[in-house]
């Protein structure tokens, strides 16, 4: 399609032929405006005739409706503008394709389902943790985007996202946190469409600045003393997660990954159910884990327990069983759910006298900064602990590092008296 059909409406072909409006006239009428954005420069066509005042910043390019990115978009744009003006003799009619509203498949709300859909098929696959696709179903189902219900996807910009947010503090009431996580998933979902080639580029999003707070952990006297409150066939799966595991990744361990004396931690548990999807990991990658004297202990044990169709089998067959009663019978393969883990973990600090902390921190959190205490750099736990960003490790160090307190300390210290 060349670029006149692309642009200009039916009555510009008869550019020359006006009615009215003298095509010396038309093409003295409009100006270009540019609007600098974080995101990049845009386009904007400003039209002033007999009173009236328009402001076009989209046309339907190509078939679809897009911001006007360049100069020359805009001044083509701007040319079939005056043509149709002079071949009509009226600029009202002229711009009135311009103003309309875009088709509503452009909408962002339109949109939103197709990506919800589209995470819901990633979901399926194993690469979209559950848990991700119903935070995005929970946001939408709380009219979080609501603000967005008349606004096209090419159309987002900084000062509309801007606003966009302060309306989520002031009316909705959400911390800068919350309100980070609701524009990520608005981010996400640009980027999709940038990388499928609906939208030409995705604007820069407005900082929300949270106070970040430093983790609640236990000491390794008190987290050692909750896990001698845990019966000893229930055990395994918390020395696991105090020994730096996910609580995703100590469930999703079946027999296979055990060689002693060393853990294969290539899978995890990809919800909170028992019989959640097992999927990789969140760094995609595996890593060799070497097991605890305690811990190697209670999987020998467990091999004890197994029958010898288990041990034959071993993938597919938990290393850390509920050990619950189900059915008024032992059911040795049924894996923890999330919510089991909680209960066992809080109800045994409850009997070990020990403040009640969330299970990821007084295991994985707790162990880590014991480690820093210790004199273990950064660079050795961030591979410990399996994480892919160096920052997600720093946590862990400002706590425990003891080198700032220790000069601290030193320079507090009352020396002695100065003697000849």
């Amino acid at each position: 399609m060349s670029a006149a059909a692309t642009y200009h409406p039916t009555g510009a072909r008869r550019f020359g032929l006006g009615c009215g409006i003298p095509v010396e006239v038309a093409r003295e009428v409009g100006q270009i405006e540019e609007r600098t954005l974080p995101g990049g420069s845009v386009f904007r066509i400003v039209l002033h005739w007999e009173g009236r005042r328009w402001r076009i910043g989209q046309a339907p390019i190509a078939g679809r409706w897009t911001v006007l990115r360049t100069r020359a978009q805009a001044e083509m744009v701007l040319g079939a503008i005056r043509a149709e003006a002079s071949a009509c003799g009226s600029f009202a009619k002229a711009v009135a394709p311009y103003l309309r509203r875009p088709d509503a498949s452009a909408l962002i709300p339109r949109w939103l389902e197709r990506f919800e859909a589209r995470e819901a098929e990633r979901c399926a696959a194993g690469d979209v943790s559950p848990r991700t696709l119903a935070e995005l179903r929970r946001m939408r189902k709380a009219g979080l985007f609501d603000f967005w219900t008349e606004t096209p996807v090419f159309a987002v910009t900084y000062g509309a996202l801007e606003d966009w947010l302060s309306e989520l503090a002031a009316k909705r009431k959400l911390g800068a946190k919350s309100r980070r996580n609701v524009a990520g998933e608005l981010r996400r979902m640009l980027r999709w469409l940038h990388r499928r080639g609906e939208i030409d580029f995705v604007p820069d999003f407005p900082e929300v600045p949270w106070d970040r707070r430093a983790p609640e952990v236990l000491s390794a006297g008190e987290q050692r003393a909750v896990l001698e409150a845990i019966a000893w066939e229930r055990r395994g799966v918390f020395l696991a997660m105090a020994h730096t595991l996910r609580p995703g990744e100590a469930r999703a361990l079946d027999l296979f990954h055990w060689s002693a004396p060393d853990l294969l931690v290539q899978q995890a548990v990809k919800g909170q159910s028992a019989s959640a999807p097992i999927r990789g990991l969140k760094e995609r990658d595996w890593r060799v884990i070497g097991a605890s004297d305690e811990l190697a202990d209670w999987i020998a044990w467990r091999i004890e327990q197994a029958s010898a169709e288990e041990r034959l089998k071993r993938l597919g067959v938990p290393l850390f069983p509920t050990m619950q009663r189900a059915n008024r019978a032992w059911s040795p393969n049924a894996r923890w759910s999330h919510w089991g883990l909680w209960s066992e973990w809080r109800a045994a600090s409850e009997r070990a006298g020990v403040r009640v902390v969330s299970l990821y921190r007084a295991t994985k959190h707790t162990t880590a900064t014991d480690l820093v205490r210790q004199g273990v750099d950064a660079k050795t736990l961030q591979r410990f602990l399996g994480h892919a960003d160096a920052r997600s490790t720093d946590a862990y160090v400002a706590l425990g590092s003891r080198d700032v307190k220790d000069l601290l300390r030193a320079r507090s210290t009352p020396r002695p008296p100065h003697t000849k």
